[in-house]
């Protein structure tokens, strides 16, 4: 599965990890961090943002690498907290800075 999850909360993505579906998802693909984002979209956008930029450009990068035929990204990320919507939103300006071509 072309999956990447990010998450500031690890414990959020370690189910995926350890849990009955671990097999589904490529390692390289998780991008997470403790203790998280706080509920603060100024952390999530500001500082998780550019900490992490070259971890999730570089987790993006290994799942579009295997893909046959690239058509789009499909984001699912909260609107609260501040992994989903600081994180998400800084995700959304990535892609479309690096992948200005491809559906968001």
């Amino acid at each position: 599965m072309n999956a990447v999850c990010i998450d500031m909360e690890d414990s959020v993505v370690a189910r995926f990890k350890n849990g009955p579906l671990k097999g589904l998802f490529d390692k390289k693909c998780f991008v997470t961090n403790y203790p998280g984002s706080g509920n603060n979209w100024a952390e999530g956008f500001c500082d998780h943002g550019p900490i992490y930029k070259e971890t999730i450009l570089e987790a993006i990068k290994h799942a579009v690498e295997r893909c046959d035929s690239l058509h789009g990204f499909l984001l699912l990320i909260s609107s609260g907290g501040g992994t989903g919507s600081g994180l998400g939103t800084y995700v959304l300006q990535l892609l479309a800075d690096y992948y200005p071509k491809i559906e968001r």
